[in-house]
């Protein structure tokens, strides 16, 4: 059985680092909220909801375009400030790098529809995953649900701040048990 895998807070920092614009974002959104990559690929504008007293997101589809989360029922996903700031700088990205966005998606394809399953980062998913691994220093085989684990890591850990419990987390990540 394969162990489970995460980025440490080094590792974190070196991923920023040498992340190209059109990926950091996506990269620090995933490790700030847990969101599975197909919750990302279905997340929509409309439920992105920064301008409550705490922001959040809710989280309606695992798989786009409509299949249920894993869980079967949708979750709301508080937004730390990472995630928000992430949001912002993809938003500023994404004006220009996806303008046609007819579905209302958050995080669209170049071309305005879902990103391809397994291929989040784009045609080159693998070699620009591969290349930003090895630039940052990472020498594990990790691969993008490491960073869901990562997510679950830092905020038991309390690198966002306080340390949360394994109840939270739970909730936060959609987990039944």
């Amino acid at each position: 059985e394969k162990p489970t895998n995460f980025f440490t807070r080094q590792e974190i920092e070196a991923l920023q680092r040498v992340a190209p614009p059109e990926v950091r974002p996506l990269l620090e959104f995933a490790i700030a909220t847990g969101m599975r990559q197909g919750e990302m690929r279905a997340l929509r504008d409309a439920d992105v909801h920064l301008d409550a007293e705490v922001p959040y997101v809710t989280v309606r589809y695992g798989k786009p375009p409509k299949a249920p989360t894993k869980g079967g029922h949708p979750r709301d996903v508080p937004l730390l400030p990472m995630a928000v700031r992430a949001l912002g700088d993809w938003y500023a990205v994404r004006a220009t790098w996806a303008p046609f966005n007819p579905k209302g998606l958050t995080f669209p394809a170049q071309r305005g529809g879902f990103r391809s399953e397994g291929k989040f980062l784009g045609r080159d998913n693998q070699a620009l995953w591969k290349g930003m691994l090895a630039e940052a220093r990472v020498t594990r085989h990790l691969v993008w649900h490491d960073l869901r684990h990562t997510a679950a890591t830092a905020l038991l850990g309390g690198y966002f701040g306080r340390r949360w419990r394994l109840e939270e987390i739970q909730q936060l990540l959609g987990h039944e048990d």
